[in-house]
């Protein structure tokens, strides 16, 4: 506190201003330089894809300039013969299109019949509108009053004509292409080279976290590129060779602009289904050419979606589809159609920089791929926005990852003890606290249920025969202070099979003195002390005192579950106080409970009566409090 009062308004307000202008500065130049910044990142990236092959081929001999040559070189020539490749098929595809017509009005007139022709001719009417207006005819009852000049047309190609406007953005091109591929060259030579001038840059003293953030940074990118190209590449093969089995013209056209715009996050796949489906809409004289190119796209689809991807990408990006869809259109603002493409791998240097970086943990935040929160504070969220049914999803969604043993311990303890930490602090209303308590009662009731369900199942289909058990160790368990202790001890009790234990938890307004006497004309075996932290150790060492003096031989066990501050200080003040030993878990106080069963089931069984007086059973979610 001391810290952040030392701080003036204005200067707090000054870093918000400088911060801000830097950023506008900083996004200002992506775009204007862009023509600078694009060549760069398209050779980083394509250095980080060609890196694992020039490792390979220099394992197996061949010296690093000549692997980078023959890479880079056969890279080349491969976009190159792709590129000549799709110039003719699309020079072919211009020339064919007339051909098209007839069956394209005669889908229009079947389309027509079979929609009353409102829709169809609605579509038709504007098409026709669009293309006086781009042949600049005028629109009906509008007549030119303006003197037309009279154009001389030169007798020359008209091919010739349009040269120039053709000449400088294809000479841009080439130009950015060309010092694309010098970069890449010399990013592959010089790797290491680079890298150690950025370690030194970023300074020996942060050489252990730069290191691993240019790991990091170099893994993921190069595993999500190497995958992505084998996906995207897979299927627009498998989409060329269906389109050509099935008769679609230019098969291999679509298949390399569907493997291309599988680059674009999510929309990509899409647009690239568009064109074989309206060419086959176009060429074929029936429908049914149409509709099987589309059960094959689908097909494709759920099978890349559903088992190459899963199989292949893996956790190798570390970026939320909400980040990914932002970031993509965020890069492709900056810089075009080249941005939509890059956005992945930018994005994954984002959520590098935010993990390493701690002033810039809010990328990692907002971009990565990690949930938000962790699941108990998920859970302990949502009840205290009185939201059970998601609650209850958070847990029954844990479960399905560990099990019911861990949602105790990891889930449960941790969201009590983080409302008995807002109860101390005034942040939690008495009814809030009784909501809580509720809704954890019925959530642990219900996933509780649903397990020995499935085991009672289990156990049948197996016809395996419960055991038979003649004595019976009995057990007390105590909480030391409120409801929360009580609920923690209920968790326990859960743990242990009825069959073996005859268990009894005290209520929590029962008051010390009479619970004395009462296990003075009976005692039990042994004795669990629930004390929930923060706090409760005076409270159960109070407890653990007055037992040990009145019964020297009981079996004591404290149990302090959950994170504890001062864990060490607490063991040693419950065993000084007559415990005999502290567990920091559930799973730990059911393993020493456990321990103990061959010695105490050799006990004689004494009844004893009920002692609690909270029911067992969950009943119905109220709002009020609960006593405690």
């Amino acid at each position: 506190m001391a810290r952040a009062s030392s701080v003036a308004p204005w200067q707090r307000a000054l870093v918000v201003l400088t911060g801000t202008v830097v950023g506008m500065v900083v996004l200002g130049a992506l775009y204007w330089a862009q023509l600078v910044f694009i060549p760069v990142a398209l050779s980083i990236f394509l250095a980080f894809l060609l890196t694992p092959l020039t490792r390979r081929l220099q394992r197996l001999g061949l010296g690093r300039v000549p692997s980078v040559i023959l890479v880079v070189t056969l890279v080349t020539f491969l976009m190159g013969g792709l590129t000549v490749f799709i110039g003719l098929q699309i020079t072919g595809l211009v020339g064919d299109l007339p051909k098209y017509t007839e069956n394209v009005k005669t889908k229009v007139r079947t389309l027509r019949e079979l929609g009353g022709g409102s829709t169809v001719s609605g579509l038709e009417q504007m098409l026709t509108e669009l293309g006086k207006e781009l042949k600049g005819e005028p629109k009906p009852g509008q007549t030119r009053t303006e003197p037309q000049p009279v154009v001389v047309k030169p007798d020359t190609p008209s091919w010739l004509g349009r040269l120039p406007a053709y000449l400088g953005p294809a000479a841009e091109w080439l130009g950015i292409l060309g010092l694309v591929v010098v970069l890449t060259i010399f990013i592959l030579l010089n790797r290491e080279d680079m890298r150690n001038r950025f370690l030194r840059v970023t300074g020996e003293r942060r050489l252990s976290f730069t290191t691993r953030a240019l790991a990091d940074a170099g893994d993921r990118i190069s595993r999500y590129l190497l995958m992505q190209l084998i996906v995207n590449g897979t299927y627009g093969l498998a989409l060329a060779l269906g389109l050509l089995a099935l008769g679609v013209e230019y098969a291999f056209l679509w298949g390399f602009l569907a493997g291309v715009l599988r680059y674009v996050p999510y929309i990509g796949p899409w647009i690239a289904a568009v064109f074989p489906l309206t060419l086959s809409f176009a060429a074929s004289e029936g429908w049914w050419q149409p509709a099987s190119v589309l059960a094959l796209i689908l097909v494709l689809e759920l099978i890349s979606n559903n088992l190459m991807e899963p199989c292949l990408y893996g956790q190798t990006i570390g970026v939320s589809e909400v980040g990914l869809l932002v970031c993509a259109a965020f890069w492709t603002f900056l810089w075009g159609p080249i941005g939509l493409v890059l956005s992945a791998p930018l994005t994954v240097c984002l959520v590098v920089l935010g993990k390493y970086v701690p002033r810039l943990q809010f990328l990692d935040v907002l971009l990565g791929s990690r949930p938000a929160l962790d699941p108990e504070i998920h859970f302990y969220q949502r009840l205290l926005a009185r939201d059970y049914h998601e609650a209850k999803s958070v847990a029954r969604h844990f479960l399905k990852r560990t099990k019911l043993e861990q949602v105790r311990d990891e889930l449960v303890v941790p969201a009590l003890q983080q409302a008995r930490r807002d109860r101390e602090r005034g942040e939690l209303t008495e009814a809030d606290e009784a909501f809580v308590f509720e809704a954890v009662r019925l959530v642990l009731h219900e996933v509780t249920q649903r397990e020995r369900t499935l085991a009672d199942a289990s156990a049948k289909a197996m016809r395996v025969e419960p055991p038979r058990v003649e004595k019976k160790a009995r057990t007390l368990f105590w909480p030391a202070r409120d409801a929360m202790d009580y609920l923690s001890l209920e968790m326990l009790r859960q743990m242990l099979d009825p069959r073996h234990w005859d268990v009894e938890v005290v209520s929590d307004a029962a008051l010390t003195g009479e619970m004395l006497d009462r296990l003075a004309e009976s005692p039990p075996d042994l004795v669990c002390i629930g004390a929930l932290p923060p706090g409760g150790v005076n409270h159960a060492r109070y407890l653990c005192k007055r037992l040990r003096g009145r019964f020297p031989e009981l079996k004591i066990l404290a149990g302090r579950w959950g994170r504890d501050a001062h864990a060490e200080e607490s063991d040693r003040l419950l065993k000084e106080a007559g415990a005999d030993e502290v567990a920091r878990t559930l799973v730990e106080a059911r393993n020493y409970v456990l321990s103990l069963e061959p010695v105490l089931s050799e006990a004689e069984p004494t009844p004893v009566g009920p002692v609690s007086n909270r029911p067992e059973e969950a009943g119905r979610l109220q709002t009020g409090p609960t006593g405690g």
